[in-house]
């Protein structure tokens, strides 16, 4: 059975960000739409299919906004932001990776300076 997400209106511009100057399909939604939409999303298991459904108190004004143009702009943006995060969680390994390697390269020339330094000789002596 797919998870409902449920969100109410009044009215369509409530959902995309108004001062976004894309056309219609293509325009962000909203920040604390989004906000609502993801903390909902993440209640249910990964699993789940997930269905939008989107209760307006009036009608659009605009005929262009159908159904189908409303679901393909929500499903654009959230296209868009899953390539996006994937990117930066791609830059974010690489980047710990790096991280990794002058870390291991650190540990190996103080290791390799603390041999230099004692010449194999033990730094404490034990005395019986």
């Amino acid at each position: 059975m797919p998870a409902l997400i449920e969100v109410k209106l009044t009215e369509l511009s409530q959902l995309f960000n108004s001062m976004d100057p894309a056309p219609f399909h293509e325009r962000d939604l909203d920040r604390d739409a989004e906000e609502f939409i993801v903390s909902w999303a993440q209640e249910h298991p990964s699993y789940d299919d997930l269905h939008l459904v989107i209760h307006l108190a009036r009608a659009p004004a605009d005929v262009t906004q159908t159904p189908e143009s409303v679901k393909s702009s929500v499903q654009h943006y959230f296209d868009y932001r899953a390539v996006m995060l994937w990117r930066e969680f791609r830059q974010l390994m690489k980047e710990g990776r790096v991280t990794l390697v002058i870390g291991l390269v650190f540990m190996i020339a103080c290791e390799f300076a603390a041999l230099m330094l004692f010449k194999g000789d033990m730094p404490l002596k034990i005395v019986s």
